[in-house]
């Protein structure tokens, strides 16, 4: 079984396909998800391996991919210290010592998410569960085209769900009935799409690409976008 796994309300959504059967469920947390350890690989969209003192190569070749309309969809990953400062103003201080650039407050805002990835990262290495970046993935899935509206527009989620539909026929209403039986408060659509994506994505093992350049952080953790 293939998953993708984004970050939403409550915690983390994971769509997991078997065959053309996309699955959705919600987890608090990324330990709640047990059929993590059987799939054979899961996606996920977050930061995987931290630097310690510069620009991850990956982001920034992500950056530079979904230019001229996407490309803000990429939050430039804090280095180690930022991510594990106690508030916005040390993770911002602690980034800009190290590379002469602050954080946004996106950022910011995903890193109790990205110590979580890294400490199961850590726990677990042996769990097939790499970075993903949804933009990315779609740009892929469109012919190297970046998306023309953003992901929260009616137009962004209907350009969205064309691509994945192409991809997993029954997919569009399949998400869109999901949403409509569970509470916005829970998830969003567009967190849903970006989940699905990764999952579509991650069926692909044998063709799978990447962003980076096998840099990896003082774990030995890979550094890189899966695409």
């Amino acid at each position: 079984m293939y998953a993708g796994i984004d970050g939403c309300k409550v915690g983390w959504i994971c769509v997991r396909v078997e065959g053309n059967q996309p699955l959705f469920n919600l987890a608090k947390r990324i330990e709640d998800m047990e059929y993590i350890v059987s799939n054979r690989l899961s996606l996920i969209d977050i930061p995987i391996g931290l630097a310690e003192s510069s620009i991850r190569v990956c982001d920034s070749q992500a950056h530079k991919l979904l230019r001229p309309k996407r490309h803000n969809s990429v939050f430039v990953t804090p280095i180690r210290d930022a991510v594990y400062a106690e508030s916005y103003k040390e993770a911002c201080e602690a980034n800009y010592k190290a590379t002469g650039k602050k954080i946004s407050k996106q950022a910011w805002s995903i890193s109790k998410k990205v110590r979580e990835i890294d400490a199961f990262k850590k726990l677990f290495p042996e769990i097939a569960l790499r970075e993903s970046h949804p933009e990315v993935c779609f740009w892929a899935l469109n012919g190297g085209i970046p998306c023309e509206y953003p992901k929260k527009t009616d137009k962004g989620i209907k350009e969205r769900l064309d691509i994945l539909e192409n991809e997993l026929s029954g997919i569009r209403q399949m998400i869109i009935s999901y949403c409509e039986a569970t509470q916005k408060k829970c998830v969003g659509i567009d967190d849903v799409i970006d989940a699905s994506v990764l999952a579509v994505i991650a069926m692909r093992e044998g063709d799978l690409k990447t962003l980076g350049n096998t840099e990896k952080d003082r774990n030995g953790l890979l550094m890189e976008i899966v695409y």
